[in-house]
């Protein structure tokens, strides 16, 4: 058996590796965010590498937003209850 095989890791494992269901690792590989390799007939069974769990991993990050500060030099605060006022002057053209 080769050390290529035995690196190899199943739905399960690849699931257990990024806290995730095996569910969900399936889907992940059927839409093709998952690189993965299946072997034998009809459904057959599927084996992941862990370099494509990694690539999976960079690919899934997602950066902080970027505060942009509002015209008036303030940080712009976030509208946690809709006041028309307010929305109206955040949308008046400048």
């Amino acid at each position: 058996m080769s050390t290529a095989a035995i690196q190899k890791m199943t739905v399960k494992e690849a699931a257990a590796e990024l806290r995730i269901s095996p569910a969900l690792v399936y889907s992940l590989c059927a839409v093709g965010k998952i690189r993965h390799e299946r072997h034998g007939l009809g459904r057959g069974t599927i084996r992941i590498s862990p370099k494509a769990l990694e690539e999976y991993r960079k690919a899934s990050e997602v950066s902080p937003p970027v505060s942009v500060p509002a015209s008036s030099g303030s940080p712009a605060e976030p509208f946690s209850v809709l006041d028309p006022k307010r929305l109206g002057k955040a949308w008046k053209p400048r």
